[in-house]
């Protein structure tokens, strides 16, 4: 008897050890080598991927290119022309498409580029606020959220070249996150006062270049992050110099987008108001989905994590944590709501991990903890006692476990893209009949075939100086055959309850005024422009254009 309770104090005690030590058994230098290894890695492969392994919405890759073919043509996105996902992801795609040579996995080199990006960009914010492992862990999921070459919420397995706006917002969502809950270590009176007010005042700048720059990739992100920064302030102790960062990041990421635009946000407003009567919302059952399957389990977990900072004696922590959730879950439902609802909750991962590290011992003078509230003295001296070790480690597990997964997912679908693409380059009818789209190989072949049909529809009737709208999801031929674009139009994709009603819509003058050539198809990609096209913009092509050749899939109109 007093072995077995000898052997179980041994057990107990090596427990409690672990619960405490758990986060640094792997030495710093190790992880943050594979970390970056990891990121360097998922970079470069999702360059190299580029569009050749698409087996899904390959219409949205049009929307990319053309705005990026614009930007390259000297257009600047909402004052030339339309789009609906805000001014950085053409402008992104651009410089892809200008280090591409401007062939089409430019696009990929800009997702890449911005990955890069937002690596170095969240390994600096989380110096000295994450613990090593919790850091890594953060910083590749960012990453890896950022560059994965799939819709958020299909099989990783199905690659496509959309939702690009969705994961650039969901990086930089996470980045405000991280510095709007944990203060770096100057909270603990290691630097000095200078130190620690310059540390707030760049934390700050930090979360105001994510929110600003939000708003330039997809509005709703921008009210998104405004909302997080708001309703997280309970989360940290607020300075004038985190304050006055903040408004100088925003100021400074505003003011080059202000410049391209001419110096007025007027037009950019003007599309953003005709875009928000006429997007139409609705509770489906992804909404439902993502609730239940994602969001239930991650209030569950932030619940028990409470629980337990709050028996460890930390009650003002515990109602952080539920702040944070509550916060989170609320931004990130908004998010499914308003961008293409699909069952995921991308922002679960990295809030996981930002609470987790209220689970590990603050490391902090005593009377204060790293996120800057007043706590006992020796508050991390008596976890061993006042928690159940098994708890602290199924808790740990289960937050690490979870990011480790979003990792993988992402890290499968760069694998599958590769994949993929050796796959469709043996499939008859996957490629594109455009030098500028030879690196296109998409295993949706009747779209493909309908491309090909307008491209060579184009090529044997275009005349010099033509210039081409496509009054269909998107315009493939502008960029695909090298002609300039006209003043006007849109390049985002064209959905009738998404960008437009009957009552709210660009004008037909604008969508097509400044176009010599209309092409009309003769089966649209989405399903609600069926009746749409025809009954808004039809009697203006009638009017205005007349017919000049038929293929298969088109219908050729050329300006009176």
């Amino acid at each position: 008897m007093v072995q077995n309770r000898h052997a179980e104090s041994r057990v107990v005690h090596t427990l409690e050890t672990l619960s405490g030590t758990w986060s640094d058994l792997i030495p710093a230098a190790p992880l943050y080598v594979c970390g970056w290894l990891l990121i360097l890695g998922g970079c470069i492969l999702r360059a190299a991927i580029g569009v050749s392994g698409v087996t899904s919405v390959t219409h949205d890759l049009f929307c990319f290119l053309d705005g990026g073919w614009r930007v390259l043509q000297g257009q600047a996105p909402y004052k030339d022309f339309l789009v609906d996902f805000g001014s950085f992801v053409p402008m992104m795609t651009a410089l892809g498409l200008r280090l591409a040579g401007g062939h089409a996995e430019g696009l990929g080199v800009g997702q890449a580029i911005f990955g890069l990006v937002i690596g170095v960009w969240s390994w600096v914010i989380t110096q000295r606020r994450l613990r090593p492992l919790l850091r890594v862990l953060f910083c590749v999921d960012v990453v890896f959220v950022a560059i994965a070459p799939y819709i958020l919420g299909d099989p990783p397995n199905k690659t496509a070249p959309s939702g690009i706006y969705n994961r650039y917002g969901t990086a930089l969502m996470a980045l405000v996150m991280v510095e709007a809950m944990w203060a770096r270590d100057a909270e603990t009176g290691r630097e000095t006062g200078r130190e620690t007010r310059r540390s707030r005042f760049f934390g700050g700048f930090s979360t105001g270049c994510a929110v600003a720059l939000a708003l330039f990739v997809k509005v709703t992100y921008f009210f998104g992050a405004g909302f997080l920064v708001v309703a997280l302030i309970p989360c940290l102790r607020q300075t004038k110099q985190r304050w006055a960062g903040l408004a100088a990041g925003a100021a400074a990421t505003v003011l080059p987008f202000w410049i391209n635009m001419g110096g007025t946000f007027t037009p950019m407003f003007k599309v953003l108001m005709q875009l928000a009567a006429a997007k139409q919302i609705a509770i489906n059952w992804c909404t439902l989905s993502t609730l239940t399957g994602f969001v239930a389990p991650l209030a569950c977990f932030a619940l028990l994590a409470a629980a337990l900072r709050w028996r460890d004696g930390a009650p003002a922590e515990a109602c952080v944590m539920m702040v944070a959730l509550a916060a989170v879950i609320e931004a990130g439902m908004f998010f499914q709501l308003t961008n293409d609802p699909s069952c995921a909750f991308p922002l679960g991962p990295p809030l996981a991990i930002l609470l987790l590290q209220f689970l590990i011992s603050p490391g902090a003078s005593p009377g204060v903890s790293r996120g800057g509230r007043d706590t006992p003295p020796n508050h991390g001296a008596e976890r061993g006692t006042s928690i159940r070790p098994q708890i602290v480690l199924l808790v740990a597990s289960w937050a690490c476990l979870i990011t480790i997964a979003s990792i993988a997912e992402d890290g499968i679908s760069l694998f599958c893209g590769l994949l993929n693409q050796r796959w469709n380059e043996q499939v008859p009818g996957t490629s594109f009949h455009a030098t500028a789209l030879s690196s296109v190989v998409s295993l949706e072949t009747d779209y493909v075939a309908r491309i090909n049909d307008g491209i060579d529809l184009l090529r044997a009737h275009l005349r010099p100086g033509d210039t081409v709208c496509s009054l269909d999801y998107s315009n493939p031929f502008e960029y695909a055959l090298g002609l300039a674009p006209f003043l006007g139009g849109t390049s985002a994709g064209f959905r009738y309850g998404y960008d437009f009603t009957d009552t709210s819509r660009p004008s037909p003058e604008y969508v097509m005024g400044g176009a010599r050539v209309v092409m009309m198809p003769e089966m649209f990609t989405d399903r609600t422009l069926v009746w749409s096209i025809p009954r808004i913009y039809g009697g203006y092509v009638h009017a205005h254009f007349h017919l000049q050749a038929r293929s298969q899939y088109w219908r050729m109109y050329r300006h009176n």
